[in-house]
């Protein structure tokens, strides 16, 4: 063989067609373990999702973790969140400070639609799949600040800083999107569209999610609760979230648990 060449090696034919044959007796390989940032939407929270805070000058900023100002633990807090969304088919959210509650309820509908799935067994249908979720916002209306719409533009922002701060690294399958001003399309087959409020724009095909915005001053909130809730037969939930002056008598219903929400 010539200085510098490069020794070849023949596979004689008998032993590749061995190889093939005796796989079904070697040992299993090892299950690759789950991507924790698809398997926890706690470690998601925390790691790959930033928000604007208009407040500070349009300033991106990490979610808030660790030891809070007065002293209690973000970390805790965002555990009862992440148990109330995981565990209650039907939650109604009512708290002082709407906007943080909006914006993790948006991080949970991203949270789906990228196929996290749950270890644990609170939400069963999350374990069998990781893709095809149907995500829908519904609000009084579907322009404005506080319109449909703009819920899907914080999901977008999300995905934007997901994308320029290294989220891919964390979760590498993280599936490409697309998503325009009322919709959204995820490569998994998820999709996300914001609609106004009303029974008919949430009767249809079902979906994995249901997220209400400002339902206390929605004129059509009962008619759409109670449409939504045939469409998540089979699996999914609802998450009404709304300011705690909300004096709607069926909201105060809600409030109370008469319907079957949880708080």
């Amino acid at each position: 063989m010539a200085t510098g060449s490069r020794a070849r090696f023949d596979v004689p034919a008998f032993v590749s067609d061995l190889l093939p044959r005796m796989k079904p007796y070697l040992p299993p390989e090892p299950e690759q373990a789950p991507n924790p940032y698809k398997s926890s939407f706690l470690l998601f929270l925390r790691d790959c999702v930033w928000t604007v805070d208009e407040a500070r000058g349009g300033e991106v900023r990490r979610w808030p973790w660790g030891v809070g100002k007065d002293g209690k633990s973000w970390e805790e807090y965002w555990n009862d969140w992440d148990v109330a969304l995981h565990k209650y088919p039907r939650l109604f959210v009512d708290k002082t400070r709407r906007t943080m509650a909006s914006n993790v309820v948006v991080a949970w509908d991203l949270w789906l639609l990228a196929g996290g799935t749950d270890g644990k067994a609170r939400w069963p249908e999350l374990a069998g799949n990781d893709g095809n979720r149907s995500v829908l916002i519904q609000s009084k209306k579907l322009e404005g600040e506080t319109g449909s719409q703009a819920f899907i533009a914080k999901i977008k922002r999300m995905c934007q800083h997901f994308e320029d701060r290294g989220g891919r690294e964390l979760w590498p399958d993280f599936p490409e999107w697309e998503i325009g001003l009322t919709k959204g399309h995820f490569s998994n087959g998820s999709r996300v569209e914001a609609v106004a409020q009303g029974g008919d724009q949430v009767r249809g095909p079902g979906s994995t999610h249901i997220h209400i915005e400002e339902a206390g001053f929605m004129d059509q909130v009962q008619e759409s609760i109670e449409t939504a809730i045939p469409a998540l037969a089979g699996g999914g939930h609802i998450t009404v979230v709304t300011t705690p002056n909300a004096n709607a008598t069926y909201l105060k219903r809600l409030r109370a648990g008469e319907l079957g929400a949880r708080r």
